[in-house]
């Protein structure tokens, strides 16, 4: 019934916003359904293969790592099982994911919760959405508010307009009369 030979399968985890940016400081946490022994894997970004921390529970069915900025993770050799796929540290500014169930084919395909089919590679995205009652910096709507700034720009760019204006009917006034 096993036919889990090594290095195993690979699932790349994406942690993203609404808007597909990666979200940095999230702490996820892959538990196998199965109860498999995940001491032989790896974690490491996608983009250079570096390896990334990750810390293995004390019965050795789950890994937890932190997501890091602009990049994904791809957890290496994995058995075909069923596992889940939760975010246990959200970062600032956001509302927690809910939690992603896969299965993990012998072939490297894998399905979520939903039934969609994931090919080996593509990306696991996760996604936060933005937390509504988070105190942080706002940043004002667009168009709904003037500043000095604002009004000082459009002053500059209306005196640029009425100079260069004034500049072409100079020179063509000017060559008129050396016609």
């Amino acid at each position: 019934d096993n036919e889990y030979e090594l290095p195993g399968l690979d699932v790349t985890i994406s942690k993203q916003d609404v808007a597909g940016k990666e979200i940095p400081h999230a702490t996820l946490k892959l538990t196998s359904l199965d109860g498999y022994d995940l001491s032989g894997v790896s974690v490491v970004q996608r983009t250079n293969g570096k390896p990334m921390d990750f810390v293995l529970s004390d019965n050795n069915t789950a890994i937890s790592f932190d997501t890091i900025e602009n990049d994904w993770a791809i957890i290496i050799g994995l058995r075909a099982g069923k596992y889940d796929l939760e975010e246990t540290v959200t970062p600032e500014a956001f509302l927690k994911a809910d939690k992603i169930t896969i299965e993990l084919h012998r072939d490297g395909t894998f399905t979520d919760n939903g039934g969609t089919i994931w090919v080996q590679g593509s990306p696991l995205i996760m996604i936060d959405k933005a937390d509504p009652t988070w105190g942080g910096p706002k940043l004002p709507p667009t168009g709904e508010e003037t500043s000095i700034t604002s009004i000082a720009g459009v002053v500059c760019i209306a005196l640029c307009a009425f100079t260069l204006t004034g500049l072409g009917v100079y020179r063509a006034k000017k060559k008129r009369e050396e016609a």
